[in-house]
């Protein structure tokens, strides 16, 4: 048999160990591929207003994702050489050089680095369309895409995966030329004893956790030592501070009191010998200390993973709300002319305006006023329900322009301002969300006799002009707001025109982009733990072949064997995963009680949560089945 053959041979009869690196290199493929091919895309980069950040993000997120493939690649190799190191010796025994045994691994890893790459732009060729098009539905591009293969990106990601393959051969070779033959052949014998635990250093630990989370939840609380210290999370030494805690704290959990809640487990007659329990926790206690650090950064990608899709799917959102409801007609002039406000109306295709109105405020301050007159005649133009304000002596009517302002925080504006007292307002009696227009300053609104009192104020004058439905775009805006920012000269002036539907159009774009990253990358990630914790196992179960073939000749049937292994992977598998959980659900609790953000904007997160937990179930079942054929297999047999 030729050693292609060989090589070929060689894969075939470990197809199971290797289908899920094929599938994880595959999902990786794809999205490297569709990476590759946006940031190549001219027509999607001269579609999107500011071109440069859409460049740049892709870019970062892209250099991430190639920096992750990298390691997953290098450490994926590893585990699967180790595991065949007495292979490797068995074929030098009977004779095979060196250099022909690095030239076979170097054609298996060929092999499976061909099918998992070509594989990949098979399946790209095919979704890529589907998946540019979620892009620009996301980010609400107006732009036809129609079925195309980018040669570019293929040649890229090829190249991209080629070098991957090239370190991975290195490997190979290393692994042959390293080891003498008896080391090769001698079985790797696992050193049974236990992993370091402490209780005092896993309490501290959940200290850490704690004093972080304090801080967040409760950032004004007399309990926050970040108080005492004169450090607010909202700088870059308190975000520094506050990772460095929880990193630190979720390692000494999972390596210090993880092991030291085992061993009281253990300890515990009642439930040491109840269903198979004793085997199980003997396992964890004398295996834990090989996955610790495997667990805890585990822990910390899902954590890190999931508050990126949190936070792009909350400014996804948000901002889209906050941008529909910026203005309520489709342009506001600021402060312009009336010779400008002429030029603007009159460059709007016939037919398309629905109605033009100028409202002038009264300002000092912080603050805005406007005469309850004007703000019924506007919000019956625009179309809003009448506010049916009812003010006595000394009452006004606040409104709150958006999300992030609070009725604490426009009441303290209120009391804290000069104007109001000069215009003997002492009472804010309602707030509301009616907005007739996008003030630079709060706005509140006030009877009309009060008006009276404002000559001597500054004055600020808007200009609303609302088109008829579906007659407005975002060409036809670009174009306005050029005409705005000219002279009779010719040349820029800074009048302000703002465009709803620009506006909303720029929003989609910049956090549909973060939103589309997030969600692509965070699923990379899931998939190459999950290999990683899948490969991890399955070479565990090698080094305890003749403890579970032991059981099975004493009458444990397979049955009690399944139930003892998925006992061990439970904790492997789901401890990192509801840690990682847990962090992120705090996390964002925090940001909800500070900001306020509408909890409907998580939806996202939850959706990203259910598929992690269901990805990582599919992981643990396909783990626990393989890791049974393994170790109730007979020595002899493999």
């Amino acid at each position: 048999m030729s050693f292609f053959g060989l090589a070929l041979n060689n894969v075939r009869k470990n197809l199971k160990d290797y289908l899920l690196f094929i599938l994880s290199q595959i999902v990786t493929t794809v999205i490297v591929y569709t990476f590759i091919s946006l940031i190549l895309n001219r027509n999607v980069q001269d579609a999107i207003e500011n071109g440069l950040i859409f460049y740049v993000s892709l870019s970062i997120a892209g250099i991430i994702l190639i920096l992750f493939v990298v390691i997953f690649n290098g450490y994926m190799s590893a585990l699967m050489n180790k595991k065949r190191k007495k292979e490797i010796g068995i074929y030098t025994l009977i004779g095979i050089k060196k250099f022909q045994m690095g030239n076979l691994l170097a054609l298996e890893t060929i092999i499976l680095g061909a099918i998992s790459l070509i594989s990949g732009l098979l399946i790209s060729a095919f979704f890529s369309k589907f998946i540019i098009d979620l892009f620009l539905k996301i980010t609400q591009i107006n732009l036809e895409n129609s079925f195309s293969i980018s040669w570019t990106g293929m040649i890229l990601t090829s190249l991209l995966f080629l070098i991957v393959m090239v370190f991975n051969v290195i490997s190979n070779y290393k692994i042959v030329y390293r080891h003498s033959l008896i080391a090769l052949l001698k079985e790797e014998k696992k050193i049974q004893h236990l992993g370091k635990e402490s209780g005092i250093l896993g309490i501290v630990g959940l200290v850490l956790i704690v004093i972080t989370y304090i801080q967040l939840l409760l950032p004004n609380s007399k309990i926050n030592l970040f108080n005492y210290l004169g450090i607010k999370a909202s700088t870059l030494l308190g975000s520094v501070l506050i990772a460095t805690l929880l990193v630190l704290g979720t390692y000494l959990v999972i390596k210090m009191f993880l092991p030291f809640i085992i061993r009281k487990l253990s300890e515990n007659k009642e439930i040491y010998y109840n269903n198979n329990n004793m085997i199980a926790l003997s396992n964890l206690r004398f295996n834990l200390k090989s996955q610790i650090n495997l667990m805890s950064l585990v822990s910390l990608l899902i954590t890190g993973t999931l508050l990126a899709v949190a936070f792009s799917s909350t400014l996804y959102l948000s901002i889209n709300k906050n941008s529909v409801n910026l203005i309520p007609a489709s342009y506001q002039l600021t402060n312009s002319t009336q010779e400008l406000d002429t030029k603007i109306i009159e460059a709007i295709p016939k037919g398309n305006l629905y109605f033009s109105k100028t409202v002038r405020t009264f300002w000092q301050d912080d603050s805005e006023y406007l005469s309850i007159g004007e703000y019924e005649q506007l919000l019956e133009k625009e179309g809003q329900p009448s506010s049916d304000i009812k003010l006595g002596e000394g009452e006004t009517y606040a409104i709150i322009s958006n999300e992030q302002t609070s009725k604490k925080e426009l009441t303290q504006d209120f009391e804290q301002s000069s104007s109001r007292k000069q215009l003997g307002l002492n009472q804010i009696k309602e707030f509301s969300t009616l907005k007739p227009f996008n003030p630079k300053k709060n706005l509140f609104i006030v009877r009309d006799d009060v008006v009276k009192k404002l000559t001597n104020f500054n004055v600020n004058k808007y200009t609303m002009i609302d088109l008829k439905a579906n007659t407005d775009s975002v060409s036809l805006a670009k174009q306005l707001i050029l005409l705005a920012n000219e002279d009779k000269n010719g040349s820029l002036v800074s009048i302000h025109l703002t465009s709803s539907t620009l506006v909303r159009y720029e929003a989609a774009t910049s956090g549909g982009l973060f939103l589309f990253v997030s969600f692509f990358v965070s699923f990379v990630f899931v998939f190459a733990t999950g290999s990683i914790l899948y490969f991890k196992q399955s070479n565990e179960a090698y080094s305890q072949i003749n403890q579970f073939n032991l059981m099975n000749k004493l009458g444990m049937d397979e049955a009690k064997i399944k139930i003892i292994i998925s006992k061990q992977l439970r904790i492997i598998f789901f401890i990192p995963l509801f840690i990682g959980i847990l962090h992120c659900v705090l996390m964002i609790l925090a940001n909800y009680l500070s900001s306020g953000t509408n909890i409907r904007h998580y939806w996202p997160l939850i959706i990203v949560i259910l598929a992690y937990i269901l990805i990582f179930y599919f992981y643990f079942v396909v783990t626990v089945n393989r890791y049974k054929k393994i170790a109730i297999i007979k020595p002899l047999e493999r």
